[in-house]
């Protein structure tokens, strides 16, 4: 399962992937795609079949995410 992104009710962000149980991931954004770096909003242990994540800074304007494990 891919990374699925959709708004909340209360105006947040909430991603969703497809984990692995006990496997790390770090979830990161960035405002920009010609910038260098992410920067990390948070981490969770896969649970398995899916994980979810909620932003709840979202910023005004776009912002990109993605959800990375070593």
């Amino acid at each position: 399962q891919g990374l699925s992104i959709s708004l909340t009710g209360t105006g947040g962000v909430s991603i969703s992937w497809g984990s692995i149980i006990g496997a790390p991931y770090r979830i990161q954004s960035k405002t920009n795609l010609d910038e260098r770096t992410w920067m990390d909003l948070g981490s969770a242990v896969g649970t398995g079949p899916t994980n979810t994540f909620a932003d709840a800074n979202r910023l005004e304007g776009k912002r990109f995410y993605r959800v990375v494990s070593p």
